[in-house]
């Protein structure tokens, strides 16, 4: 990703030269388009005055480039090495760019081609080679990634200039393509629609020192779409205490053709606090890695962002947290905790694409930082974008492992329910035996109240010579109960000399009546039967 580093500098577009001293007489470097986040070929170009010498002539050139101009080195399918760029038989598939080099007045053409790391700290090296009379002359450099102005990481390119010996440089050329191998994108534009400053310093062979600067401005911002979120967060619960590890992650799918995140802000949940004890020394003057982080981006190979560390400083009033990687990518995203609102801002991150990033808060070595209450939560953030446009919100519930189970809610018992199980009951003496049966209510409760026994009677009457019609209801027995839950028991009904009288002028001497049940809450009903029967005589 860092390989747009080198070449990222057209020949101005017709604006202003770029201020410059020493050897350096002009130094442009412009995009061919200055859409946001685009993938246009990118031209580096460098002239040179070297007075009254003649023997004097750029021996090396560094250019750092903007924050967010960046290329995708992950979509190069091969590098060239030494040897084939000495033989000048580089892979066609490692060919990224193109260029000029004029000396003594002649110009001469160059191939750009992807090499591998120089060294572990490099992110990647890049050569070019120029043919003079039939000899190779091959220029090598390095692709890296250095703390620029305001913290934000810059590419930076150094070359050694490709040259025949006595040949004095008067213009270097470097064009990065948009595209390789495959079409695949390969350049990319900030995200970001501020100026974008870049400067060109060199060393000549007799010591002479040069400098310059350039800058344009990307257009179009609003025209980038910006869909980052927030996709899982887990706590996971130590098994002898409440000692917990957090794993949070963020994605952004569709990261190389959207915008950056500009800054961050994570609403802390209320069910996870810093263990004091562990966490403490690491806000007295002395940092703290208490985890590891992994990212991944569309421009660089995974295993440039899989070391990251997570580190907690500051003082207790003011405690930071630190998300950083090291070479071939440093990359620090720097965070400030307001302990009164639970909030994690981190205000300046870098114009850099990622797909993902995993943040893994354990504890300083062999410690916990955090404890957990294991309450259902959600971790919130807010994302805003560097292309400007309006800010996202986005959440995750928190997923917990280790936790004991919830404690189930106390069980409401269900409420008493009395039943009358009796359908036909014989009268005899003029008393009937009635069954009820009693569920609900905790254990050992009792179903009480009362039965009875009615009937509804038609009165026909006439009032100023018209007939009316009216009921009553007539109550035949009544008597009160007390049944355990879970049982069923016989209740004893009385009826009184008018109750016998109607039954006994009933047809069949049988009579169809309500029989209700009374209890805490509630009754129960059922149409019943009464029969009046003689008792049985002795033998």
């Amino acid at each position: 990703m860092v390989v747009a580093l080198l070449a990222c500098g057209l020949l101005a577009l017709g604006a202003a030269q770029a201020a410059a001293s020493g050897v350096i007489s002009s130094f442009t470097l412009t995009p061919a388009s200055t859409q946001a986040g685009g993938d246009p070929n990118v031209t580096a170009d460098l002239r040179f005055d070297y007075g009254a010498s003649t023997t004097d002539s750029v021996r090396s050139v560094t250019i750092d480039l903007p924050p967010g101009l960046l290329a995708s080195i992950a979509n190069v399918p091969e590098t060239c090495s030494a040897d084939e760029l000495g033989a000048d038989l580089c892979p066609t598939d490692s060919e990224i760019g193109a260029g000029l080099v004029v000396t003594n007045g002649t110009t001469r053409s160059t191939g750009l081609y992807l090499m591998p790391p120089p060294a572990p700290g490099d992110a990647a090296g890049f050569g070019t080679v120029v043919l003079v009379s039939g000899t190779a002359y091959t220029g090598v450099g390095t692709l890296d990634v250095v703390t620029g102005a305001g913290g934000q990481p810059v590419g930076e390119v150094k070359l050694a200039v490709p040259a025949a010996p006595g040949e004095q440089v008067d213009e270097l050329t470097a064009t990065m393509y948009a595209t390789i191998a495959g079409g695949k994108p390969f350049t990319r534009l900030p995200t970001s629609c501020a100026t974008a400053s870049s400067s060109a310093s060199v060393e000549t062979t007799e010591g002479n020192p040069g400098s310059a600067a350039d800058s344009f401005v990307p257009t179009g911002c609003g025209a980038l779409a910006y869909a980052p979120s927030l996709s899982s967060v887990q706590v996971i619960r130590d098994a002898a205490d409440s000692g917990a590890e957090l794993i949070a992650s963020l994605s952004q799918p569709n990261a190389k053709a959207e915008s950056a995140t500009a800054a961050l802000t994570l609403d802390w949940p209320s069910s996870l606090t810093p263990i004091a004890g562990p966490v403490g020394p690491c806000l007295t003057g002395t940092p703290c890695t208490i985890g590891t982080a992994t990212a991944t981006s569309p421009l660089a190979p995974a295993s440039y962002l899989s070391g990251g560390t997570v580190t907690l400083g500051g003082t207790p009033q003011a405690p930071t947290l630190t998300v950083a990687f090291p070479p071939p990518l440093p990359l620090s995203i720097v965070g400030s905790i307001d302990v009164a609102t639970g909030t994690i801002s981190f205000p300046a991150a870098p114009d850099l694409p990622l797909s993902a990033l995993t943040v893994d808060i354990t504890g300083p070595p062999g410690a916990r930082a955090l404890s957990t209450t294991c309450a259902p939560g959600a971790l919130a953030a807010r994302f805003s974008p560097q292309s400007g446009g309006l800010s996202l919100t986005s959440s995750q519930p928190i997923v917990y492992r280790g936790c004991p189970p919830p404690k189930p809610p106390p069980s409401r018992p269900r409420p008493l329910k009395v039943s009358i199980r009796s359908g036909r009951l014989p009268v005899v003496h003029g008393r009937a035996k009635a069954t009820l049966a009693c569920s609900g209510g905790a254990a050992g409760s009792t179903c009480r109240g009362k039965l009875s026994l009615t009937v509804r009677e038609r009165i026909v009457r006439r009032v100023h010579h018209r007939r009316t019609v009216t009921y009553r209801t007539i109550v035949l027995a009544r008597a009160g109960y007390a049944v355990r839950s879970g049982h069923s028991g016989s209740v004893t009904l009385r009826l009184g000399a008018g109750a016998l009288r109607l039954l006994g002028h009933s047809r069949h001497r049988s009579l169809r009546v309500q029989a209700t049940a009374t209890v805490h809450g509630g009754s129960a009903h059922r149409a019943i039967v009464l029969e009046l029967r003689a008792a049985r005589r002795a033998a």
